[in-house]
């Protein structure tokens, strides 16, 4: 837990340091509670080449507020309605990370890919109506294993989608209920034989997990600088040979948002894991959206930079490289045939591009580096710091 800290905050330390002499002529104000997005320019001319760069001023799609698809952040499951010009988030959980139209923007991408919800939430007063199912998204996951001792190999699949019900207890905002399933295919661990009285430290072949998110992004009626990013991850997590009341965990996150300027947000508060050897982890830090093409979100503990790209044609393709506390946690059947529980636990960094579609078509591809990887066993099994590898994720949503 203090190597995670350390490393993230490091990230945290140094990227604010690098905000704040960028931003420390801004004067702080809240005579504006609302501020809107800049307006786009008009579109290219229908002669303008294939490939182009998108023209400034003219916010890309990942510019705008929305849900991140793939953050394997509980908070990913949504994007909070803030006061921030749109831009890009979701983002899996981990628990994350989509556009929206000129609507509120939400704190931070979740993580991993563009806006999901191009439309916008609507649900306030004169807002056009809400779809039921919002969109269906699929993500494919793979870290190497070399095949020798300490070494775990992983490929996840994962496929979700959302519902938004409007105007949750009449606060003028959507319930996001996104139901989700991933299937986790493990090799490995290769560990010397232990002692015949003593349990090995293993692995099944598979695991899974079926969940439901729950995001709900209230604003504040008496502060209008000030809301509130609410996310929750209810699920069973469990190979189906050990199914026990570890198997069904509940996971969050509840955030602080506050609008300091138009262009740079504070939030803070927890992410609760929910795991064998960590429970909770603080959630703090800043957003910071200097024009419509960059997006800084300085936060323990998903660090992440967006850049708009490109144009091409029109997809708008943007890069970002990001930071994330990775893994999870089940319950298994270890060779012995006892039941037991282990954290995969990880940090990984990564770099990616993601593009998003007027048609609605979304997508992302990363690669990344994986490291301080250990399995925790919630039995007298001793620990197993694995060796590093590397990280691929890609995924697509419509």
């Amino acid at each position: 837990m203090k190597k995670i800290s350390a490393i993230l905050c490091s990230f945290l330390a140094a990227s604010i340091v690098l905000l704040a002499s960028r931003v420390g002529a801004q004067q702080v104000q809240f005579s504006q509670p609302n501020i809107g997005a800049a307006a786009p320019l008009a579109a290219p001319p229908a002669a303008a080449p294939a490939f182009q760069a998108a023209p400034l001023g003219r916010p890309p799609a990942q510019g705008a507020s929305g849900f991140d698809a793939y953050s394997t952040h509980p908070s990913a499951a949504a994007t909070a309605p803030t006061l921030l010009p749109p831009t890009g988030t979701l983002p899996p959980s981990v628990m994350g990370v989509p556009p929206l139209a000129p609507q509120p923007q939400g704190v931070y991408p979740g993580g991993q890919a563009p806006a999901l919800f191009p439309n916008g939430f609507g649900g306030g007063v004169g807002a056009p109506s809400l779809k039921l199912f919002q969109n269906v998204r699929g993500q494919y996951t793979w870290l190497g294993g070399s095949g020798g001792v300490n070494s775990l190999d992983i490929n996840d699949v994962e496929v979700a989608t959302t519902l938004a019900f409007p105007n949750f207890i009449y606060s003028g905002r959507p319930l996001l209920v996104s139901p989700g399933f991933q299937w986790h295919l493990w090799s490995g661990p290769d560990t010397p034989p232990a002692p015949p009285a003593a349990p090995r430290p293993d692995l099944p072949g598979s695991a899974y997990s079926a969940y439901v998110d729950f995001g709900w992004f209230p604003q504040s009626r008496f502060i209008p600088q000030l809301s509130g990013e609410i996310a929750a991850r209810v699920g069973l997590f469990t190979d189906f040979n050990a199914i026990t009341t570890d198997s069904f965990r509940v996971r969050g996150t509840a955030l602080a948002v506050l609008q300091l300027t138009p262009t740079l947000s504070f939030k803070g508060g927890v992410n609760y894991i929910n795991r064998v050897d960590i429970k909770l982890l603080p959630a703090i830090g800043l957003l910071w959206t200097p024009n419509p093409h960059t997006r800084w979100d300085i936060y323990f503990p998903r660090p992440k930079f967006s850049q708009f790209l490109y144009t091409v044609g029109t997809t708008d393709v943007w890069w970002y490289v990001g930071g994330e506390y990775g893994g999870g946690s089940w319950t298994i059947e270890r060779a012995s045939g006892a039941s037991d529980q282990v954290d995969i636990n990880d940090i990984r960094v990564f770099v990616g591009f993601d593009w998003t579609q007027p048609a609605g078509l979304k997508g992302f591809l990363e690669a990344g580096y994986v490291f301080e990887r250990q399995l925790v066993y919630r039995s007298t099994v001793d620990n197993i710091n694995l060796e590093d590898t590397f990280m691929v994720r890609a995924g697509l949503a419509f």
